[in-house]
């Protein structure tokens, strides 16, 4: 029993390329969507490494001692 008109090789090529084209847009937009998303996590790393640098100097100020200082005493933690 047919089922239905049997396609030639250029019909046949051509689906190919079109399924293919269709495959790289949606790569496409998943690497952008990759890149936007590790941007985003690299914003939200720094913002915290900036907040724990401006915990650090804040208890640097306030210990009284200066940078050299502090950062002698963790040398000889060491």
């Amino acid at each position: 029993m047919p089922r239905g008109k049997t396609k030639t090789s250029q019909e046949r090529l051509s689906e190919i390329d079109g399924y293919i084209k269709t495959l790289e847009e949606r790569k496409a937009k998943l690497d952008e969507r990759i890149k936007d998303l590790k941007n985003q996590k690299q914003d939200i790393f720094t913002k915290e490494k900036q907040k724990q640098m401006e915990k650090i100097q804040d208890l640097i100020y306030k210990s009284g001692f200066t940078a050299e200082e502090v950062l002698e005493k963790l040398k000889k933690v060491e």
